[in-house]
């Protein structure tokens, strides 16, 4: 398993995904949309965002594993990629957050065994879970 993160449009995310639903509205935050490739061959898609006003705090909005590559640890992949692209890249990140299904016990599982927590919040119906992160320049 070789990881690759590739920056795409929203576009080409909308394309691939039919969550168009959440991608942020705020006028202050920034989206960023990446396919993930192994080896090449795309096989899913991952949308963060920030608040140009909280400089220190991102947001993994969607990690979509596509059905056929479900299962092969991709998503726990995934996941790392994108904490360590935002930690090399936002060196004044210091929380990195998202949204977990309160039904999806394996995502749960897998954000909690990376060292994501409970921040106390809800949003949309579904707990919201932070990392702690050190920045690269720490």
């Amino acid at each position: 398993m070789n990881i690759e993160l590739k920056k795409i449009t929203k576009e080409q995310w909308a394309e691939q995904s039919n969550e168009e639903s959440i991608i942020p509205q705020d006028e202050n935050v920034k989206t960023v949309f990446f396919g993930i490739h192994d080896e090449g061959a795309k096989i899913g898609t991952i949308l963060y965002g920030y608040d140009d006003e909280i400089t220190n705090t991102y947001w993994i909005h969607a990690i979509t594993i596509d059905e056929q590559h479900q299962g092969k640890d991709y998503e726990k992949e995934a996941l790392a990629s994108i904490v360590d692209w935002i930690r090399e890249n936002f060196k004044n990140c210091t929380e990195i957050r998202l949204n977990a299904s309160k039904d999806d016990d394996s995502a749960n599982e897998l954000y909690r065994n990376f060292g994501f927590v409970p921040s106390g919040e809800e949003h949309d119906g579904q707990d919201v879970l932070y990392l702690s992160v050190q920045t690269a320049s720490d």
